[in-house]
C-alpha cells in the first residue's frame, strides 16, 4: 500500500474463512494481515548488497577462485581467473564435462595444483603471500602470488577456501630483464679500462662501488677503497684539496669533467680526469656521488706548456668556489632551520652516536659542547672541572661567549665554594637570585640564564658543563641537558680512565727508559738528557733542565736541558733553583713575571723564552741535595694529582742517576787505589825474592818490559795486559818455597835437588790460585817451564795447549838468561841468542812466537832493550 506521502507500506494477507450469500457466491472473506515493510526493506537491502558483492566479484583484476572442501571442486571464480589463465568459468566449474579427455586432465591438473597450493599454506599467517609457477591454457607459464583465506558458514564450520591470485608474469620479467640488465653492467663495470665510482655521504661516508680498473690507476685496490672511506682524499695531491672540497659539497653536478691530481701507491703521480653527478634524495639532499675516471697522466703532461691557461682556471675555479660556498651556506640555514625541531626529538641518540667515535676526553668535550649548542642555541658554553687541589675550578674548554676562557682558573671563594660544582643535581639558576655564581660562572658578563648540569658517575665528579643563553631556557630544553649529562657522564668517566690508564702505561715506558740509560752508561750526563726529553713529552711542557750542585763549591752548574729557544737562555734564571736548593721542597711559580724571585738574568730569560709558569723540584738522595729539576711552560696549564706524583717520581730517578754516578766515582776512586796497593805488594814480594836470590837482580822487571812489549805486538788487548804484567812480574814468586840450599847453591844440582827444584810452578799455583785477584796471572809462574814439544814440566803440555802468555814469557825468561851474566858464565852476546832461539824453535818455543820476537828485536834494537 502507498501513503499519503508516497512511502510504500507493505502486507501479508491470510484468509481464514470464505462467507457465501444464499445463492452460494463468496461475498465476504474473513482473515488477518500482517506488516512486513522492514522483511521488504531488508530483502531488498540483500539483493543491493548480493549485487554489489557479484559486481566486485566480477571487476576484480586478480583471480578469485572458491574451492569446495569436501568435493575439492572450484564451486565459483571470477571472469579475472578466465582472463588470466585461459580456461572459461564453465570449464573450471565443471571439468568432468570437458570436451576431451585431454582437456579434462588439464583442467584436473590445474585443479589439483590449487588445492595443493591451500594444502602447502602456512596457516599461522593467514597475511602471508605464496608464489606458485602456474600453467596457462595454451600451456606457457604464468608467474603468480596467492593469498589463501579459509571459507566458513553461518556457524563459523570450514566449509572452503578462497583463493586470490595475482598475475605477476610481467613484474617477473621485468625483474629477470633487471637482473640481466645489472650482470650486463658489471661485465661492462669490470672490464672498462675507465674507473667507475659511486660515493656515498649520507648518511655515512664511504665507497659504495669502485671498478677494478681503479688499481692499475692508483695502485690500490677496490678492497683498500672501501675499507678507507677517506682513501681518495689521501691520494689527492695537497694542491687538489680545494677542488676536491667543491665537488663534494657542490649542490649541482658538474657537466665538464675534473682533473684530478693523485699520488699512486708507489708514489708516482697519475692525474684522473673524472665526470661526475650528484645524487639527490627526496629531501633535495645530495647524499652520493657517481662518476666515471680516466687516467690521462699522459695528456695531462703534454699540457705542461699550457700552465698559463690552467692558472687562470684555478682563478675562476676559486671564484666558483667561493659562490658555491655561499650558496651551501645560504642552503645549510635554511636546512637548519627545517631540521631544528627533528634534531630535538633525536638529541640524546645523535649525541651517543657521536660520542662514539670519539678517541680522546678532549674530542669528546668538543663533540658535547658541538651539539649542546645546537641544540639549545646556547650563546655561552664551558666545561669546568676541580683542581686537584680543590683550590679553584679549570674551565676545560669553553665555546660561544665564552669562547676566550679555555683554560682560565677560577679561584673558589666564601660566596663560590666547591660545592656549587659538585651538586647531585642539575639546577639553573637566574641572574636575580644567585648573583654569586653568575658573578663566577658567567665568563662574559651578559648571561641572563645559567643552567649548570653536574657530570657524576660512579661516585666520581667528571666535569660541571655550564650552558648560558641571553635568552631564557626553555624547562623542555633544561630537561634534555639534564638527560644529556647523565649520559655522558659515564663515557666521560669511562675515556677519563682510558686515559689515565694510558698515560700511566707512557710513564712506566718512560721510566723503563730511563731506567735503561742508568744501567746502560755510566755517563750521568747522558742519563739526564734522557730524563729531559721524557719529561717534556710525559709532562707536557715546553722545556726542562736539571741543574747539579757541585759537592765540593756548591755552585749550581746546567747538567741538561731541553726546549729552549736560545743556548743563553739555558744559563739564565738560575735564581729559580738557588731558591729550590735554599728551601729543599718543591717549588711552583704559576705567574712569573709576578714572582718576587728575582735575579740579574730573570728579565732577559722571560723576554727570550716568553714562559709563564715555573716547577722546581730538589734532586735528593739519602738525604743530601743533588741539583734541581726545573720544568717550564709557556702558557697557563693546570695538573692533576697524577702529573705531580710523575714529576716526583722522575725528581727520584735523576737523584737515582746521579748518585749512582757519584757512588761510582767514588768506587772509581777506590779501586784504582786499592790496584795500585796490589802491584805495589805484587812488586813487593817480587823485589823480596831478588834480595834473597843475587843472581836474577833486575831480571823481574826485564822480563815484565820485554813480555809487555811482544804481547803487545802479538795482538793482545790492554785488559790482558794488565794480568800478563802481573804474572811476569811473580813468574818466580814458587821459589820462595825452595829451601836456600837449594836456590842459593854455587855447584851444579844433583838430581833430587833439580826435582825439587822443578816444583816451584807448583809452588806458585798453590800460592797464588787462592788470591782471586791473581787467578787470571796464574798462566806465567805456573806454566812458563812448558815447551812446544811437551818435554817441560810441571804439566807436559805441548803445543797451542800451553797457554799463549806462558808461550811469549818462555821465549823472553831464556832470552834474559842466557844475555846477562850469571856467576857461573858470561852472558852471550845477541847473535848466538838468536841463533840458539832458532835452533829451540818447533821443540822449546813456539815458532810463531820465535818469529814475533825475533822481528820485534831486530826492529827495535837489542842494545836498547838491554839498557832497558
Amino acid at each position: 500500500m502507498q501513503q499519503q506521502d508516497g512511502r510504500m507500506r507493505w502486507f501479508s494477507l491470510r484468509a481464514n474463512r470464505v462467507i457465501h450469500n444464499s445463492h452460494g457466491k463468496p461475498v465476504l472473506i474473513q482473515g488477518s494481515s500482517t506488516e512486513i515493510t522492514r522483511y521488504k526493506e531488508v530483502e531488498a537491502a540483500l539483493r543491493q548488497s548480493q549485487q554489489r558483492l557479484k559486481l566486485t566479484f566480477a571487476s576484480m583484476r586478480d583471480a578469485v577462485f572458491l574451492l569446495d572442501t569436501e568435493s575439492t571442486r572450484i564451486i565459483d571464480c571470477n571472469p579475472a581467473a578466465s582472463e588470466i589463465f585461459g580456461y572459461c568459468r564453465d570449464e573450471l566449474l565443471a571439468s568432468h564435462t570437458a570436451d576431451s579427455p585431454s582437456q579434462t586432465a588439464a583442467i584436473e591438473q590445474f585443479t589439483a595444483h590449487l588445492f595443493q597450493l591451500v594444502h602447502e599454506a602456512d596457516w599461522s599467517n593467514q597475511n602471508a603471500l605464496y608464489t606458485a609457477v602456474m600453467t596457462h591454457k595454451e600451456g606457457y607459464t604464468v608467474y603468480t602470488e596467492h593469498s589463501i583465506m579459509p571459507m566458513l558458514d553461518a556457524e563459523q564450520r570450514h566449509i572452503g577456501w578462497v583463493n586470490t591470485i595475482r598475475d605477476v608474469t610481467e613484474r617477473k620479467h621485468a625483474e629477470d630483464a633487471l637482473r640481466q640488465s645489472e650482470e650486463r653492467f658489471r661485465l661492462l663495470a669490470e672490464n672498462a679500462r675507465d674507473m667507475i665510482f659511486r660515493y656515498r655521504l649520507f648518511p655515512d661516508r664511504g665507497f659504495e662501488y669502485v671498478s677494478p680498473s681503479v688499481t692499475r690507476m692508483t695502485g690500490y685496490t677496490p678492497e683498500e677503497y672501501y675499507a678507507d672511506p677517506f682513501m681518495d682524499l689521501r691520494t689527492l695531491h695537497p694542491d687538489q684539496r680545494i677542488t676536491f672540497a667543491v665537488t663534494e659539497t657542490s649542490a649541482e653536478s658538474y657537466s665538464e669533467p675534473v682533473i684530478m691530481h693523485h699520488v699512486r701507491k708507489d708514489g708516482d703521480d697519475v692525474w684522473i680526469e673524472q665526470h661526475h653527478w650528484h645524487i639527490v634524495n627526496d629531501e633535495g639532499r645530495v647524499v652520493a656521488i657517481e662518476g666515471i675516471g680516466r687516467d690521462v697522466t699522459e695528456r695531462k703532461r703534454s699540457e705542461d706548456a699550457l700552465r698559463q691557461a690552467h692558472n687562470e682556471l684555478e682563478i675562476r675555479v676559486q671564484e666558483r668556489t667561493a659562490e658555491l660556498s655561499q650558496m651551501y651556506r645560504a642552503l645549510q640555514a635554511e636546512m637548519k632551520e627545517r631540521m631544528r625541531h627533528e634534531r630535538q626529538h633525536q638529541a640524546i641518540i645523535t649525541v651517543i652516536s657521536a660520542l662514539r667515535t670519539a678517541t680522546t676526553r678532549a674530542e669528546m668535550v668538543n663533540i658535547l659542547l658541538e651539539h649542546v649548542q645546537d641544540l639549545v642555541h646556547a650563546d655561552g658554553l664551558a666545561l669546568l672541572w676541580l683542581d686537584a687541589t680543590r683550590h679553584y675550578a679549570v674551565v676545560e674548554q669553553a665555546e660561544g661567549l665564552w669562547q676566550h676562557a679555555t683554560g682560565q682558573h677560577m679561584l673558589f671563594t666564601a660566596d663560590f665554594p666547591p660545592e656549587v660544582l659538585l651538586q647531585e643535581r642539575s639546577y639553573l639558576a637566574a641572574q636575580e637570585q644567585d648573583s654569586a655564581i653568575f658573578h663566577h660562572l658567567d665568563l662574559s658578563g651578559s648571561i641572563n640564564a645559567l643552567a649548570c648540569i653536574p657530570l657524576s658517575s660512579q661516585g666520581q665528579h667528571v666535569g660541571t658543563l655550564c650552558v648560558g643563553l641571553q635568552d631564557q631556557l626553555s624547562e623542555d630544553h633544561f630537561s634534555l641537558l639534564s638527560a644529556i649529562g647523565d649520559m655522558v657522564a659515564n663515557a666521560l668517566l669511562r675515556i677519563t680512565l682510558y686515559e689515565q690508564t694510558e698515560q700511566r702505561l707512557q710513564h712506566v715506558r718512560a721510566l723503563h727508559t730511563i731506567d735503561q740509560s742508568i744501567m746502560s752508561s755510566l755517563d750521568v750526563r747522558l742519563t739526564l738528557d734522557v730524563l729531559v726529553q721524557q719529561a717534556i713529552t710525559q709532562l707536557a711542557v715546553d722545556a726542562a733542565r736539571v741543574f747539579l750542585i757541585d759537592p765540593t763549591t756548591g755552585i749550581l752548574t746546567h747538567a741538561a736541558g731541553s726546549g729552549f729557544r736560545s743556548s743563553i737562555s739555558v744559563h739564565l734564571g738560575e735564581s729559580y733553583a738557588r731558591h729550590v736548593v735554599s728551601e729543599r721542597t718543591m717549588m711552583h711559580l704559576p705567574t712569573l713575571r709576578e714572582s718576587c724571585i728575582r735575579g740579574e738574568s730573570t728579565q732577559i730569560f722571560h723576554q727570550q723564552e716568553g714562559f709563564v709558569s715555573y716547577y722546581g723540584v730538589p734532586l735528593i738522595a739519602k738525604g743530601q741535595i743533588k741539583g734541581v729539576l726545573e720544568l717550564f711552560h709557556r702558557q697557563y696549564i693546570t695538573r692533576d694529582e697524577e702529573w705531580f706524583h710523575f714529576l716526583t717520581t722522575l725528581a727520584g730517578q735523576a737523584s737515582i742517576a746521579v748518585d749512582n754516578a757519584d757512588l761510582f766515582e767514588q768506587l772509581e776512586q777506590k779501586n784504582a787505589e786499592l790496584m795500585g796497593a796490589y802491584d805495589a805488594t805484587i812488586e813487593g814480594w817480587a823485589n823480596a825474592l831478588e834480595l834473597r836470590d843475587k843472581e836474577t837482580e833486575g831480571h823481574c822487571q826485564r822480563v815484565t818490559r820485554l813480555t809487555i812489549k811482544l804481547a803487545r805486538r802479538m795482538g793482545i788487548s790492554e785488559n790482558d795486559l794488565v794480568h800478563i804484567r802481573r804474572g811476569a812480574i811473580l813468574h818466580d814468586i814458587g821459589k820462595m818455597g825452595i829451601p836456600d840450599s837449594i836456590l842459593l847453591k854455587n855447584g851444579p844440582l844433583t838430581d833430587e835437588e833439580y826435582a825439587l827444584m822443578k816444583q816451584h810452578p807448583v809452588y806458585a799455583h798453590r800460592l797464588l790460585s787462592a788470591i782471586p785477584f791473581l787467578r787470571q796471572s796464574l798462566n806465567i809462574p805456573y806454566m812458563h817451564h812448558e815447551k812446544w814439544n811437551g818435554t817441560g814440566y810441571p804439566l807436559g803440555l805441548a803445543g797451542e795447549a800451553i797457554p799463549l802468555e806462558a808461550r811469549l814469557f818462555a821465549i823472553v825468561d831464556v832470552w834474559d838468561a842466557l844475555r846477562y851474566d850469571r856467576p857461573y858464565r858470561k852472558g852471550w852476546p845477541s847473535e848466538r841468542i838468536f841463533a840458539h832461539l832458532q835452533e829451540q824453535s818447533g821443540s822449546h818455543f813456539d815458532p810463531q812466537v820465535v818469529e814475533a820476537f825475533l822481528t820485534m828485536m831486530h826492529a827495535d834494537g837489542v842494545e836498547d832493550d838491554a839498557e832497558a
